[in-house]
């Protein structure tokens, strides 16, 4: 899996947001995770892309080319490719639950 950011601390000295593409390669997948209070948004820009979420990660659904999935803050998810020549190429946002306008 590859991460390129466009918007974080680091790069504009974002504090609640961070923004770039994420690259999930044949068979890659995440380990279970959360990112915190963090509301995150995912859109995939080509290939698929496997989610699943739940206390023993016994929700699945997969996403395709357009497809936005959103995932609430501390919602355990492992994110994956559905199998062995499927790559996801998806942009990704993680936001504050705060709204902005």
């Amino acid at each position: 899996m590859n991460r390129a950011a466009a918007i974080n601390a680091a790069r504009v000295g974002a504090q609640k947001i961070w923004a770039g593409t994420v690259t999930i390669h044949p068979n890659a997948k995440t380990g279970a995770h959360h990112h915190g209070a963090l509301e995150s948004v995912i859109y995939i820009v080509r290939g698929q892309a496997r989610m699943r979420w739940g206390e023993h990660l016994e929700f699945t659904a997969e996403a395709g080319p357009g497809d936005f999935i959103f995932v609430p803050p501390y919602a355990r998810t492992r994110k994956s490719t559905p199998g062995p020549t499927s790559r996801s190429n998806a942009c990704s946002c993680a936001a504050t639950t705060k709204q902005w306008w």
